[in-house]
C-alpha cells in the first residue's frame, strides 16, 4: 500500500486545521493500528527479528522522536502528528519484519514486486503522454495547482525523483525477474525508453539513481555491460536529441541548462542546496550541540537565510509563505545534534555493509537471489534520497529498504549456518 499511497500523495491531499492529510500519512495510521498486534513483547531485542541495520533505525528514529519535544519551530498539533507518523512507521517496519521472516516472505516479495509493475507500467505511460504532449496531464487538483508540475517530466508525481525511482524499481524488477533474457531486445527497448523519461525530468539524483541498476545484473559479464552501455549511448546520441528539438521549448532548454550551471559552475553563488549546506556546518561549528535543536528546527534558521538569498539572486524578496529545508543530511547535525548524526552516519555505513554482502552473497533459490538484489537497489536509492534529497520525514521506500535489508540478513546467516554445517558434516572423521 505504500507505494500506491506514494502515487496518490500529490493528487489526493488537503489540509485539515495546522496539518495536512495525504494518503501517505492515512496509510501509515491506519497501518500502525493494523499492526500493533504482531509487536512482539521483546521487541526490537529479539535477536531472532531484529538485524544491526534494523536497530540502528529504530535509533535513529528514536532520536528523531526525541527532538520532537525541545522543537520551538513547530506547533503542538504538528509535533502530534509527527509523532503518530513516526511511531507508525516503526510498527510497520517491526511488524513487516516480523511476518516476512515467520511467514513466507516470498508471498510478500510477490505482491510488493507486483504492485511495482503496474506503479511502473501506468507512470511510464502517462510520463511519456506528457513528454509528447509537452504538458502536465493531472491538473487543478491536489498539489497540481495548474500548469506543468514542477520542472521536467513527472507523471502522477509533483516530485520528479518519485517518478524515476519507481521507473528505476520497475525495470529492476524486470531485470531480476528475467536474469537468463537480458540481452534480449524486449529488455533493452524498456530501458532505452525507461531512460529517455528520466533524463527528460531533468532530475540529477534520478539519473544517478537509474545507473543503479547494474545491482540487478546477476553477474557482472562484458556482454551485460556493453548492453548497458548501448542502452545510454542510444539515449545520448539519438532519443534526447531529438527529443530537445522537437519537443523541449527554448525556454524549457533554457531552464534545464542554468540548472546545470547552478549545480557544476555557479554553484557558489546560485545553488541553493549547496550554500544552505554551508550554513547549517558553519553554524553548527560554532554552536555545536548533542542532542541538537529539535526537530525540524534547521527550516526557521535557513527562512531567513533563504529570503536573503533570494533577494541577493533575484533582487526581489521571496513570495514563498513556508519554511525551507536544505535538504542535506547535514541538517541531522543541526535538529539532532552529534549523537543523532553519529547514528545516522552508522546507519548508513551498515546499510552499505550489507548491501556490498548481499551483492556477492551465495543463494539457494532465485526467490534468494530477488530479495538480496532488490534489497541492493532499495538501499541504493535511500542512500541516494539521504545524500542529495534528504528529508526529516521519512520516505515510503526508506521503511520497505529496511524491511528488506533485515530480510535479506536473515537469509544470508541462514545460509552460511548450512553452509558451515554441512562443510562439519563433510569433513567429520568416520570411527
Amino acid at each position: 500500500m505504500l507505494p500506491v499511497a506514494q502515487i496518490l500523495e500529490d493528487i489526493i491531499t488537503f489540509k485539515i486545521g495546522p496539518v495536512f492529510f495525504t494518503p501517505i500519512k492515512f496509510v501509515l495510521l491506519l497501518g500502525g493500528v493494523f499492526f500493533i498486534k504482531y509487536l512482539h513483547p521483546r521487541l526490537i531485542y529479539s535477536i531472532k527479528i531484529g538485524s544491526p541495520v534494523l536497530k540502528l533505525f529504530f535509533l535513529y528514529s528514536f532520536i528523531q522522536i526525541c527532538s520532537l519535544t525541545y522543537a520551538n519551530g513547530i506547533t503542538i498539533s504538528q509535533k502530534i502528528n509527527y509523532l503518530l507518523f513516526n511511531f507508525s512507521s516503526l510498527v510497520i517496519i517491526y511488524s513487516l519484519s516480523r511476518l516476512f521472516l515467520k511467514a513466507d516472505y516470498r508471498y510478500f516479495s510477490n505482491r510488493f514486486s507486483l504492485t511495482l509493475k503496474y506503479i511502473f507500467f501506468l507512470s511510464l505511460f502517462f510520463s511519456t503522454v506528457q513528454l509528447f504532449i509537452n504538458e502536465q496531464l493531472v491538473l487543478n487538483i491536489g498539489n497540481f495547482k495548474g500548469g506543468r508540475g514542477g520542472l521536467g517530466v513527472t507523471g502522477f508525481n509533483y516530485e520528479r525523483l518519485f517518478l524515476c525511482e519507481f521507473l528505476t524499481l520497475g525495470y529492476g524488477i524486470f531485470l531480476l525477474q528475467n536474469a537468463n533474457k537480458l540481452i534480449s531486445g524486449k529488455i533493452i527497448f524498456l530501458g532505452i525508453w525507461v531512460l529517455s523519461i528520466i533524463i527528460s525530468t531533468d532530475s540529477f539524483t534520478g539519473l544517478l539513481g537509474f545507473c543503479c541498476i547494474i545491482l540487478c545484473l546477476p553477474k557482472m559479464k562484458l556482454r551485460y555491460i556493453l548492453a548497458l552501455f548501448l542502452v545510454i549511448a542510444i539515449n545520448l546520441f539519438l532519443v534526447m536529441p531529438v527529443v530537445k528539438s522537437e519537443i523541449f521549448t527554448t525556454e524549457q532548454l533554457r531552464v534545464r541548462d542554468y540548472r546545470i550551471q547552478s549545480y557544476f559552475e555557479n554553484y557558489q553563488t546560485d545553488n541553493w542546496r549547496y550554500l544552505s549546506t554551508l550554513a547549517i556546518i558553519s553554524e553548527v561549528i560554532n554552536n555545536p550541540t548533542y542532542f541538537g535543536r529539535g526537530y525540524k528546527e534547521n527550516e526557521s534558521y535557513l527562512s531567513r537565510l533563504y529570503d536573503q538569498f533570494v533577494l541577493t539572486k533575484f533582487g526581489q524578496k521571496s513570495t514563498e509563505d513556508k519554511k525551507i529545508s536544505t535538504h542535506s543530511f547535514f541538517s541531522i547535525v543541526y535538529d539532532q545534534g552529534i549523537v543523532g548524526f553519529l547514528i545516522f552516519g552508522m546507519l548508513i555505513i551498515c546499510m552499505l555493509l550489507y548491501s556490498f554482502r548481499f551483492y556477492f552473497a551465495k543463494f539457494n533459490s532465485h526467490y534468494d537471489f530477488e530479495i538480496y538484489r532488490l534489497s541492493c537497489l532499495l538501499t541504493s536509492l535511500t542512500i541516494l534520497r539521504f545524500i542529495f534529497y534528504y528529508h526529516t520525514v521519512h520516505r515510503w521506500h526508506f521503511l520497505v529498504s529496511i524491511i528488506f535489508l533485515n530480510t535479506a540478513y536473515h537469509i544470508y546467516r541462514s545460509t552460511n549456518k548450512q553452509t558451515r554445517r554441512n562443510k562439519s558434516l563433510t569433513i567429520r572423521p568416520l570411527v
